[in-house]
């Protein structure tokens, strides 16, 4: 018996609540549109948002990179002192180079795989894996993936 109560109690304290959300028909479309164009389904895309109501520490520090976002000089860049300050490959740098050449007034870029290849002379199949590195190094957020040659969405974390 004791056993069943304290696998009851460890079950309660893995339990997930659900959420409903209001919204008119046009913001449910738009949030279908914004889901299939990011590859997901739309309650996956509304659980991306929502995973970042409460992150109030990284949204003061996005909005803090937006508005102190240095800006990006690709002549001066060194990408193998990036490589090694960041632990990634110097293709990885120069992928992050090509993307920050693109960032707009939010910190963002928007680029194909092919777009950032071109830029950061690689394969025209790595920046894919490239921008992955990058990601769990910490240096580029996934916003949207880029899919089918249609641009994706990036997140450029600056350097302190």
């Amino acid at each position: 018996m004791l056993g069943h109560i304290a696998s009851s109690r460890a079950e309660r304290q893995e339990t997930f609540f659900r959420y409903s959300v209001k919204c008119d028909r046009l913001t449910a479309t738009r949030i279908e549109i914004a889901a299939r164009k990011a590859g997901l389904t739309v309650n996956a895309f509304v659980q991306q948002h929502f995973d970042t109501i409460l992150d109030a520490k990284s949204a003061a520090l996005r909005q803090a990179q937006v508005k102190d976002a240095p800006r990006f000089d690709r002549k001066r860049f060194d990408a193998i002192g990036f490589a090694r300050r960041h632990k990634v490959s110097i293709p990885a740098a120069r992928v992050w180079a090509a993307l920050a050449g693109r960032v707009d007034a939010e910190g963002r870029g928007r680029a194909t795989l092919l777009q950032l290849a071109r830029d950061a002379d690689v394969d025209g199949t790595y920046p894919g894996l490239l921008l992955k590195a990058l990601a769990e190094a910490g240096m580029v957020e996934v916003i949207e993936p880029s899919r089918s040659g249609r641009p994706g969405l990036y997140r450029i974390i600056w350097e302190d």
